[in-house]
């Protein structure tokens, strides 16, 4: 059985830079899965979305939807999480800014709007996992 993660490593885990994948639903009830920027802040999830991004009509039109953020190496953590969804433009400068400086060292892409919305996802679900004693076993 993997380690449940205590409240901190999941911060600290969540704190790291790694590309997290997004579910949001279509209206047949199918899912899209995008590779998204993620922060996590005071128990919920931030996601940058550009105007007229799918997944923002996805979320107006179903307001749900769940997060993924793992490692790809060992000892392979992760977090997923499921809960409300909602859509604001007010703080995105602020957290575009944030994910740029925390992604891509603060280097601002030009194809990167300056402008969208902030898809905030509050967890009613939270499953976290970390390998790291099975790893620390085997590798020992």
């Amino acid at each position: 059985m993997p380690l449940e993660p205590t409240a901190a490593e999941i911060d600290a885990f969540l704190a790291e830079p790694l590309v997290a994948t997004l579910a949001t639903y279509r209206r047949d009830g199918t899912v899209l899965l995008s590779p998204v920027w993620q922060e996590w802040d005071d128990g919920r999830f931030r996601v940058i979305v550009s105007h007229g991004d799918v997944k923002a009509a996805h979320v107006r039109a179903r307001p749900e939807a769940a997060i993924v953020v793992a490692e790809h190496t060992p000892p392979y953590r992760g977090v997923e999480a499921h809960g409300a969804a909602t859509l604001r433009d007010e703080d995105y400068p602020e957290l575009a800014e944030r994910m740029v400086a925390r992604y891509l060292a603060g280097v601002f892409p030009p194809e990167l709007d300056r402008a969208g919305h902030v898809l905030t996802i509050e967890p009613v679900r939270l499953r976290a996992w970390s390998f790291a004693d099975w790893y620390d076993r085997a590798t020992s």
